[in-house]
């Protein structure tokens, strides 16, 4: 979450995580990064990097908790929640902190 890739938008905005979502042959809906380094990907090119990689975002159930999912991330983006100094490198991230991130976000209700 926190070495995601940064691109600046023609506007000059900056877009940090964009998603989608497919179904997959055991019936969950997968979420995936929707962007590389320098530029947004058409559903197809993330499709074909998550195959390539297996890079996602989450499995879920149904379409509409990848969704929900994914708008809630957007938002924690936006807060600047992923913004932290170390954020730079994976290589100094402290590697308990995923963790901790995601039992806080369970204990709000979601799950993965």
């Amino acid at each position: 979450m926190w070495a995601r890739p940064h691109i600046t938008n023609p506007d000059g905005s900056r877009s940090t995580v964009h998603s989608t979502s497919f179904g997959n042959d055991a019936g969950e809906e997968v979420l995936v990064p929707g962007m590389n380094s320098e530029r947004l990907l058409s559903d197809k090119e993330a499709l074909d990097q998550y195959r390539k990689t297996g890079q996602n975002l989450g499995t879920f159930s149904d379409p509409e908790s990848a969704t929900e999912y994914a708008k809630a991330l957007h938002d924690r983006y936006e807060q600047g929640y992923y913004d932290l100094p170390f954020a730079t490198s994976n290589k100094s991230a402290d590697p308990n902190l995923m963790h901790r991130a995601i039992t806080a976000l369970m204990k709000t209700g979601w799950n993965f």
